[in-house]
Order: structure tokens, then C-alpha cells, then sequence
């Protein structure tokens, strides 16, 4: 069953706006939909704004990016699930 009430998370809103190519004006848009914004004082935001800014829209490279700066990743499930077999 699909909750209508939960948002996503900023990460994958990022994903989805570089995977899709979004320019400038249409990534604000849609984070405002998804009920965030970019701001200028964060990291995170700042390299997306950098991102899009300049038709980067490679996700592995934003990720590379987010990491050297030491803002931690989620970890995927599949990779999570791995772990787990790997530690039993």
C-alpha cells in the first residue's frame, strides 16, 4: 500500500533530478514539490546547484563528489543485504 504522507529523501531527489537532466529552474521546481529547496549554506546543495549549473549529470560522479567533501552516502539495500551475507 502506497503512503501518500512520506517524502522522499534528498538524496534520491537529487538522483532523480540529475538522471533526468533537469536545468536549473525545473530542479526547484521539483524539489519544492518534494517539499525542499536549495540552499546556498549547505554542502550538499551547493555541489548539486554546481551539478546542474553545469550539465554534470553523471550520479557516480556527484556521489564522488559528495564523498570527498565527507558527506556520507546512504548505503543501497542491495549493498547493505551483501554485507550482511558476507559478516553470517
Amino acid at each position: 500500500m502506497m503512503n501518500y504522507e512520506q517524502k522522499p529523501d534528498r538524496q534520491f531527489v537529487a538522483k532523480f533530478i540529475l538522471y533526468f537532466g533537469m536545468g536549473l529552474e525545473e530542479a526547484e521546481r521539483f524539489m519544492a514539490k518534494a517539499g525542499m529547496g536549495l540552499s546556498d549554506a549547505d554542502d550538499f546543495d551547493i555541489i548539486l546547484r554546481v551539478f546542474i549549473e553545469n550539465s554534470i549529470f553523471e550520479i557516480d560522479t556527484f556521489q564522488a563528489a559528495l564523498a570527498q567533501r565527507g558527506i556520507k552516502l546512504k548505503v543501497k539495500y542491495r549493498e547493505r543485504k551483501a554485507r550482511r551475507k558476507k559478516g553470517r
